[in-house]
């Protein structure tokens, strides 16, 4: 599910964002000392504003999301990793967002399928495609810290 062309494709995608935020930045920044070199001071509290409004929504909306993902890349490739055989109990209707990523969450049971303590909530990465489990497949699942790292079908 994971590998490295992944994380390579979102160090990318990370660094063209904010080469493109730091274009904003310099541009504002140009106009902010050109206002205060010129002496217009109404010009000066507009530019700073702005440049700090742009800097906190930029960072916000564009740049934390794919740094987030990245984190997340690199604690499920190079993470410690553990795997568990259970029965697949079924997907939860609403995401969950944990730490900036949005999953799927979902059961598995490890023990006896009549006990709910051994149910084991794991999570599914919502930008992968969901795989078509039906409820009572038997899984092994490889998982980082409950977030699913790889999974396949035990006969």
């Amino acid at each position: 599910m994971y590998n490295e062309n992944i994380l390579n494709s979102i160090n990318k995608q990370l660094k063209k964002r904010i080469a493109l935020c730091a274009l904003l930045y310099i541009a504002i920044l140009g106009l902010l000392i050109y206002s205060t070199i010129t002496r217009k001071e109404w010009f000066s509290y507009i530019f700073a504003i702005l440049l700090l409004f742009s800097i906190i929504f930029t960072l916000g909306m564009f740049v934390s999301p794919i740094y987030s993902y990245k984190k997340f890349l690199l604690n499920m490739l190079y993470g410690k990793n553990r795997t568990m055989h259970g029965v697949f109990k079924g997907f939860i209707d609403s995401p969950a967002k944990r730490e900036g990523v949005i999953f799927i969450p979902y059961y598995i049971n490890i023990g006896d399928v009549d006990e709910e303590e051994d149910d084991r909530l794991l999570y599914y990465d919502a930008n992968l495609e969901l795989p078509d489990w039906k409820e009572g497949d038997k899984l092994s699942v490889t998982s980082h810290d409950r977030s699913t790292l790889k999974w396949e079908y035990i006969s």
